[in-house]
C-alpha cells in the first residue's frame, strides 16, 4: 500500500520475462481463490503471464466488492466451480457506481476460460487509467464492517501478510 493508501499490487509469483515459458512442476502453486482456470490442470506445465491477469482481476474484484472470493468454498469444491463450471465471483452485485462499466468489462474479459483471449498487461493499465480519469469507482461510499469501523471507497485487501 502506498502513502496515499493506493492499492499497489505486485506480482502473485508467477509472471515471467514475456519471451520466455517457464515450465513447472507444481502448476497449481498459488492462492486458490486467485488460481487461473489453467492452473488447476495438472496436465499443463507450462504457466504464462496470462495467468497472472486473471488473478489481478480476482484481486481487482475483492478490492470493489469488500470481500474475499470464494471464502466459503474448499479448494476442491473451488476448482470445479472455476474450471469445470466455469463460475466467478458474482459481479453483478457491484452496482455502476462501485464498478463503472468498463471496469465490469476489463474484468470479465480477465476471467476468460482462454488464457489467450485475456487482455494484455498495457491494455490492463489503459482501462485502469481511464476509469480512474473518470474518478467514478466507489466514491462516496461508506460502509460500516462488523468490528464498527468504517471504510469509505475501495476496501483494504486482507492478504494474510503483515500487521
Amino acid at each position: 500500500m502506498s502513502l496515499q493508501r493506493a492499492q499497489m499490487p505486485q506480482d502473485f509469483g508467477l509472471a515471467r520475462l514475456r519471451t520466455t515459458t517457464v515450465p513447472t512442476v507444481t502448476p497449481g502453486a498459488g492462492t486458490p481463490a486467485y488460481l487461473a482456470p489453467e492452473c488447476y490442470d495438472a496436465a499443463n506445465h507450462v504457466i504464462t503471464h496470462r495467468s497472472d491477469i486473471y488473478s489481478l482481476s480476482i484481486l481487482l474484484w475483492e478490492m470493489l466488492a469488500g470481500e474475499r472470493p470464494w471464502a466459503d468454498c474448499l479448494v476442491m469444491e473451488l476448482g470445479y466451480k472455476v474450471v469445470r463450471q466455469g463460475r466467478r465471483p458474482p459481479l453483478d452485485a457491484l452496482d455502476e457506481e462501485r464498478c463503472p462499466l468498463r471496469l465490469r468489462n476489463l474484468i470479465q474479459q480477465c476471467w476468460e476460460g482462454d488464457p489467450r483471449r485475456r487482455p494484455a498487461a498495457a491494455e490492463m493499465v489503459k482501462c485502469l487509467a481511464l476509469v480512474q480519469q473518470a474518478g467514478r469507482v466507489g466514491q462516496g461510499r461508506l460502509r460500516v464492517l462488523g468490528d464498527g469501523r468504517v471504510r469509505r471507497g475501495v476496501h483494504r485487501v486482507y492478504t494474510g501478510v503483515g500487521p
